[in-house]
């Protein structure tokens, strides 16, 4: 944020054209064990425990594609866009939803504990829509290939 602060003031002086993209969450088979995600999955493929317990995971999150990640920078270089666009699916997953999903599939069953305490991180990609541009792959399109 302190990058694109300084960059938007620097290119308002000089009368730059520009384009930023910020991009929202995304998953990977091939991202680090340290991304949620990835984590999530060797725990629960790494276990011999039939019930798994979770914590603090009640949160919401944007996941998009890194296919659609690529497609949206493409689509906005294309178009010569100028000015800021979130990058994301609009869509908010909580995150016990991918929990879930790898707990099905290694019959494994899911305990979540009780909270209220929530957090969202969910784009508002109304600008880049209006201009266009819109996600075709789902969260569930990148979890697979973790599976495979």
């Amino acid at each position: 944020m302190l990058a694109e602060k300084y960059l938007l003031k620097r290119f308002k002086q000089k009368k730059i054209n520009y384009c930023i993209g910020r991009i929202f969450s995304f998953t990977d088979r091939k991202q680090k064990k340290t991304f949620f995600s990835p984590r999530i999955f060797s725990n629960i493929v790494n276990t011999s425990k039939k019930i798994i317990y979770f914590k603090n995971i009640s949160h919401y999150r944007d996941f998009l594609s890194i296919k659609d990640i690529v497609r949206a920078i493409d689509f906005l270089h294309k178009k010569r866009s100028r000015g800021v666009f979130n990058i994301g699916s609009g869509t908010r997953t909580n995150l016990k939803t991918i929990a879930k999903f790898f707990c099905k599939k290694y019959k494994k069953k899911a305990i979540f504990e009780k909270t209220n305490k929530y957090s969202y991180l969910i784009s508002d990609n109304s600008k880049i829509k209006k201009i266009g541009w819109k996600p075709k792959y789902d969260l569930f399109y990148d979890l697979k290939k973790f599976i495979n």
